[in-house]
């Protein structure tokens, strides 16, 4: 989707684009010259081998029809296919988007598809995309050339994801999503042990101990049924009940970030979080932990706040904003300014095409990073 929508703003005749997926249910786009499933692609070790074989397959029939190959994930089944499209001479580029996950070492069967091997075939690529300066020293680490590394970060729709006018016009969205108009913090993600919500109602029950009066809005699927009743459970054991706002998934975010004060993102892993992208987009500070891509999205002080992934640290953040709307504001604005800077889908969009010309006439990747 993060492509899609980057594809999506480049003028009519810019690329002619063509999709290689392992989706049974993927939808057709007319941004599409052509959509091909190859096999289903899903975790299981015999999927991904099928799945692999045939993309180096159909690569080695149709390489020579297209100008680069832009793979979308760094792991064995787009890397080996992309390899096949280099041996045909067409230069390819593979995205990685997860620190310390798709070149990793695997534990138990999965350790079969070595990573050490893996790593070794990445270094053949023509680019490599790294959205987050971790992921650009985690891939050096493993020996990647220094010159096929191209820094492009995830990009956002700074038009769709845009600040309101005034707090009035806060206060009236509110009322239209039956929230209360109250201080409010926004997460939106998958509620799941990974993206450790639970640590934000936890940090709002520390506040409401302390009479500061806000709200919390979880806006995003359920992937962990147990997980979710504790949150509930803890929340009821706070006596915040009322001021946890289950939002549920919504394919249309916007309105949720426009109608909160802050965005607050307690994440164990990402790699450049859209998630935090859009929020400031959107005129939020931001507060999260200090992990790859969050460190790449706020300076302290400036965008919003980093925090250790404890309660307390978490809670006096977002005091300092809860208790200050005015610094939310100001925060907020700098913090748009810098995703309009860097961030936004028309640069990354730019990037990409430059990475890819790059690589076309042979030179390095490199080149065409956003720093």
């Amino acid at each position: 989707m993060t492509a899609y929508r980057m594809y999506s703003r480049a003028q009519p005749g810019r690329f002619a684009i063509s999709l290689v997926h392992g989706k049974t249910q993927q939808e057709t786009y007319p941004l599409f010259a052509m959509q091909h499933y190859l096999a289903k692609s899903e975790p299981k070790l015999v999927s991904q081998f099928i799945y692999t074989r045939r993309g180096q397959s159909w690569m080695a029939r149709h390489a020579r029809e297209f100008d680069v190959v832009h793979g979308l994930q760094g792991f064995h089944s787009t890397v080996v296919p992309c390899l096949e499209a280099e041996k045909h001479g067409v230069p390819a580029v593979v995205k990685f988007a997860l620190h310390g996950v798709e070149l990793a070492e695997k534990p138990g069967i999965r350790g079969l598809l070595k990573a050490t091997r893996r790593r070794a075939l990445v270094a053949q690529l023509s680019g490599v995309i790294a959205i987050s300066q971790d992921i650009v020293d985690e891939l050096l680490g493993y020996g990647i050339p220094e010159e096929r590394i191209a820094r492009i970060p995830n990009g956002v729709d700074t038009t769709a994801f845009a600040p309101l006018a005034d707090d009035a016009a806060r206060a009236a969205l509110r009322r239209e999503l039956g929230w209360n108009d109250r201080p409010t913090i926004i997460f939106v993600g998958a509620i799941s042990g990974r993206k450790r919500s639970h640590l934000l109602v936890e940090a709002l029950g520390l506040l409401r101990r302390e009479g500061i009066d806000c709200q919390l809005v979880l806006a995003g699927p359920e992937q962990d049924t147990a997980y979710s009743n504790a949150m509930r459970q803890r929340a009821k054991t706070l006596d915040i009940v009322d001021r946890v706002i289950w939002a549920g998934f919504s394919p249309h975010v916007s309105p949720i970030y426009r109608a909160g004060d802050l965005f607050a993102l307690p994440s164990s892993s990402e790699g450049l979080p859209n998630a935090m992208l859009e929020a400031m987009a959107s005129g939020l500070p931001a507060v999260g932990t200090r992990i790859s891509g969050i460190v790449d999205l706020i300076a302290p002080g400036r965008t919003g706040e980093l925090v250790e992934a404890e309660p307390a640290s978490i809670a006096s953040a977002l005091r300092g904003f809860m208790t200050d709307l005015p610094r939310c504001r100001t925060t907020g604005a700098a913090a748009r300014e810098f995703i309009l800077k860097g961030y936004s889908v028309e640069a990354v969009l730019d990037a990409h095409e430059r990475l890819f010309r790059a690589v076309m006439a042979g030179r390095p990747a490199a080149e065409a990073g956003m720093g």
